[in-house]
């Protein structure tokens, strides 16, 4: 189109100049023949032939002229016409091509939203689909979730059921079989206690049941009690000492009026039904997991005398039975204590730096060969063993206490004051007792039982290092508030 365009302007442009060719020519000639006739006036007349004859021809050149003019000009307008004709043809056919370029791009923009509509659509239905299947997804999670829900409070209910049904059936087996455990207890418990090398507890006990009935007084048994211990002879003691042992005994113990059953230091085994109506008493019920477990591990218990040396007590008699067992322990402990010397008050009575006690007990304790033996000596209040023992054990607990980790950490805790006090009870027992299984290497079991706030608790004291060659022993004690005693393990 453009070239098409560009050849008719140029067409154009060339008839334009042609007629102005033509009418510079017609101009000149024109200038040509006034000069002529100017210059020729004198021969008008001999030219006026020639002169007619050439206006003639002039005016037929002119009327050629004019003639060929118009036909220019009637073909000018002629190839004008076609021109314009020409150009509004390409005009039109422009407006109909830009026309069919706008109709093509409507048209493919229209297909162009169909399909983004049919996009959409199809969008939209995956999305609802989509959607769908994630709500049945949901549905089917929510069915699966509520079927396991019931399935598990199903089995919950038939758990708790069966449990039911076992406790109560536990609880039936449980009252009817109480007499028969009780016998069968007590029939072990029996073989238990010969095995311990402890039945004279028994017959001390019938033999103070029969002094009961006899009606003997007090009074008279601690006289007679005081002529045997005048009989007893001792290796290291000198007199004064001997005098002041009994005046801290007469003091103490001896002068407390006690039923002739509780006046040893270490009495009566008791099977463990006996050791359960003691400590549990009506709160049985309460505590049948504990008492079920305590079964498992003790038989019983060995009543112990009711003063402030309770844990001393329970304590010297299961060590120096362990030692007794043990030649090497035995022998490092009497080095060991030979080396203190004994301090203790009681009331007004005070005894210091007493190396005469250490050796007398260390004495004693070497002409000792059996439990039996042992058991007789530290039980009897008539001899001045228990006495040494405890006086002796008290200065060697405050020897290890000075020596531990426990006094580096916290200090002295009246723990010494009140080791060196007798009768005394140790406010800071626990410390002190940790200090004592770490350096003797022994393992303490504690059975804490305090019926009256509801507690039970079974404690474990056990060294933090040990030693190759030195076997771990075991100590068993029972305590309610104030007061230990033994607990025999099975």
């Amino acid at each position: 189109m453009q070239e098409q365009t560009s050849q008719q302007n140029h067409g154009n442009s060339n008839k334009k100049g042609d007629k102005l060719i033509n009418l510079i020519i017609f101009i000149i000639k024109l200038f040509f023949q006034i000069i002529y006739a100017i210059c020729n006036i004198p021969f008008k007349k001999k030219q006026g032939q020639e002169h007619s004859q050439i206006q003639e021809h002039q005016k037929k050149s002119n009327e050629s002229n004019e003639n060929n003019g118009r036909n220019k000009h009637l073909n000018d307008n002629k190839e004008n016409q076609e021109e314009t004709i020409n150009q509004n043809n390409l005009n039109s056919n422009k407006e109909n091509f830009i026309n069919q370029q706008k109709q093509q791009k409507q048209e493919e923009q229209e297909q162009q939203k169909e399909q983004q509509k049919e996009q959409e659509q199809e969008q939209q239905q995956q999305q609802q689909q989509q959607q769908e299947q994630q709500q049945q997804q949901e549905l089917q999670l929510i069915i699966e979730q509520t079927q396991q829900q019931e399935q598990q409070q199903q089995q919950q209910q038939q758990q708790q059921q069966q449990q039911k049904q076992e406790e109560q059936e536990q609880e039936q087996q449980q009252e009817n079989q109480i007499i028969i455990e009780q016998q069968q207890e007590q029939n072990q418990q029996q073989q238990e206690i010969k095995n311990l090398n402890v039945e004279h507890q028994l017959d001390d006990l019938n033999q103070n049941i029969s002094d009961q009935q006899k009606e003997i007084p007090q009074i008279e048994q601690q006289s007679e009690n005081l002529e045997k211990s005048d009989q007893i002879k001792y290796e290291y003691l000198t007199q004064e000492t001997l005098d002041l042992l009994n005046e801290i005994a007469n003091k103490s113990y001896k002068a407390r009026n006690v039923e002739i059953q509780f006046q040893k230091f270490i009495g009566q085994v008791n099977n463990i039904q006996d050791t359960i109506k003691h400590y549990f008493g009506r709160s049985q019920s309460k505590f049948s997991k504990q008492i079920k477990q305590m079964k498992k591990e003790i038989i019983g218990h060995i009543n112990i005398r009711g003063d402030g040396n309770c844990f001393y007590t329970s304590f010297i008699y299961q060590y120096l039975s362990l030692l007794l067992n043990d030649e090497k322990r035995k022998i490092q402990f009497i080095n060991q204590i030979e080396e203190l010397s004994a301090n203790i008050e009681c009331l007004n009575i005070k005894i210091n730096q007493n190396k005469d006690i250490v050796k007398e007990f260390s004495w004693q304790f070497q002409q000792i060969k059996t439990k039996q033996q042992l058991l007789n000596q530290i039980s009897n209040p008539d001899y001045l063993f228990y006495l040494l023992s405890v006086i002796v054990f008290r200065n060697y607990f405050a020897h290890i206490f000075q020596q531990s980790e426990e006094y580096a950490q916290f200090g002295d805790l009246n723990i010494f004051a009140d080791l060196m006090i007798w009768e005394q009870e140790c406010n800071n027992n626990e410390i002190l007792i940790a200090a004592l299984i770490e350096n003797l290497k022994l393992h303490l079991i504690l059975y804490f039982i305090d019926i009256k706030n509801n507690s039970y608790e079974k404690k474990e004291y056990k060294p933090k290092q040990q030693i190759e060659g030195i076997k771990i022993e075991k100590i068993f004690m029972l305590l309610s508030p104030g007061h230990y005693q033994i607990a025999i393990p099975i």
